[in-house]
């Protein structure tokens, strides 16, 4: 009896030891990079490509309640970045999100779906607001709460061309 038990041990103990020895081993330097407040985040596709993004999450202090998680992208047959911007549950759906960045005029984005974790907006990026982006040190998004409240919240914009040149040479390949 404890022989079968140890050899039942030794075969968990070693299957695990296979398992983690099979994990792929992620070789892509660009996966987890940080540009200032972005971080770079690559993930394969079901064809066998890749899409990567930068991003920024943004809790409340001292929880982990979302604020706002901003990715920026290309996509395929796209020229210009998307912009996802998933917000907290309780916005109005009908008022779209914008983002406000210097004194280009406030850009639109469209609600899309929403999931446990927030409700996510996506809109294209005009090359006006793109400008701006690279330029300014701070960006708003801002959305209607369910009490017709709106909501401004910061975004920095530090590292944002950095990562988003990082973004289009990878694009290129």
């Amino acid at each position: 009896m404890r022989l079968a038990i140890f050899s039942w041990i030794f075969t968990v103990m070693c299957s695990g030891l296979v398992l983690a020895d099979s994990e792929p081993e992620n070789t892509d330097p660009g996966v987890g990079k940080s540009y200032g407040d972005w971080t770079e985040f690559c993930e394969t596709t079901g064809n066998g490509g890749k899409i990567c993004n930068i991003s920024q999450t943004l809790t409340r202090q001292g929880s982990q309640q979302l604020l706002l998680s901003i990715r920026i992208n290309y996509v395929p047959g796209k020229k210009q970045p998307i912009v996802f911007a998933t917000l907290p549950l309780g916005g109005l759906l009908t008022s779209a999100p914008i983002l406000k960045v210097g004194t280009v005029a406030p850009f639109e984005m469209a609600y899309q779906f929403c999931d446990i974790s927030g409700c996510t907006a996506v809109a294209v990026i005009d090359d006006q607001t793109l400008g701006a982006l690279k330029a300014e040190t701070q960006a708003v998004v801002q959305f209607v709460n369910i009490a017709r409240k709106r909501i401004g919240i910061p975004v920095s914009l530090r590292g944002f061309s950095k990562g988003l040149k990082s973004l289009t040479e990878m694009k290129k390949k």
